[in-house]
């Protein structure tokens, strides 16, 4: 599930929709909530484990009605691709699965490939997946597929 903050810097899920888990698993600190925006540090912010794990089916992040700051990061380009391996390990599994996942999270996916574009031109190495690693068989090519939807534009790629 993806969403950005609104004009106030406000989020919330809309809802929530029962889906069929066709792979993974549970794990007793989920929901584990992903922020990335260009120039700040990612976090990730999971439920802590303790006496009170939740193990249900229908989880609540600990994270509900606090306020999640993001800062800015402070380093050089080299210290930042560095920075956002860890990143790409959190997303790894939506960006590489068989069933098109990535089209999920439509603004990650441009999002990052943006970051991933900086840093190839600054010929900095990057963990980070770009637009090609995550276009497949099945699903297509993932610049078209966003070129469509307006969330990236090839042009400003290049």
């Amino acid at each position: 599930m993806e969403i950005t903050t609104d004009y106030d810097g406000f989020f919330y899920f809309a809802g929530w929709e029962r889906r069929t888990v066709l792979w993974g698993f549970f794990i007793d600190r989920d929901p584990e909530l992903l922020f990335y925006k260009e120039g700040y540090e990612y976090r990730s912010l999971k439920n802590t484990q303790g006496a009170e794990t939740d193990t249900g089916k229908v989880r609540q992040s600990a994270w509900n009605g606090k306020t999640i700051e993001l800062q800015r990061f402070d380093g050089n380009l080299r210290d930042y691709a560095s920075h956002l391996s860890s990143l790409h390990t959190s997303i790894h599994s939506i960006f590489q699965g068989n069933e098109c996942e990535w089209k999920r999270t439509p603004k990650l996916a441009s999002a990052v490939a943006r970051q991933k574009e900086i840093f190839r031109e600054s010929d900095i190495s990057s963990d980070l997946t770009s637009l090609d690693d995550i276009s497949g068989y099945f699903c297509g090519s993932a610049a078209e597929y966003l070129e469509s939807i307006g969330v990236f534009s090839s042009a400003t790629s290049s």
